[in-house]
């Protein structure tokens, strides 16, 4: 290989790496989910129509990003059973 071989090279991975630079980011945003029922386990979405703990908490760990979990209402919630533990990585806050 002579000069210009590398010359090529050098300017090839100079462009392909400043293209790297202009491709757009993905930024991974939390999202919030809104507890509005005091039922036990829900149908399964946590939604504007039903939202359980439960259902938030399962939607906040399939959701990438730091969650949060409120409450638009109030009262005692009976558990069918265990609640999912948090897994989100990027963490969950529990407002109420």
């Amino acid at each position: 290989m002579g000069f210009r071989d590398y010359s090529r090279i050098v300017l090839i991975t100079v462009l392909v790496l400043g293209l790297l630079m202009l491709a757009p980011m993905t930024v991974v945003r939390g999202a919030t989910y809104t507890v509005n029922s005091l039922a036990d386990p829900g149908d399964g979405t946590c939604d504007a129509t039903e939202c359980t703990l439960r259902e938030a908490i399962a939607a906040a760990n399939a959701n990438a990003g730091a969650d949060t979990i409120d409450f638009s209402v109030s009262g005692t919630i009976t558990l069918a059973s265990q609640l999912p533990d948090l897994s989100d990585t990027a963490g969950v806050t529990i407002n109420g």
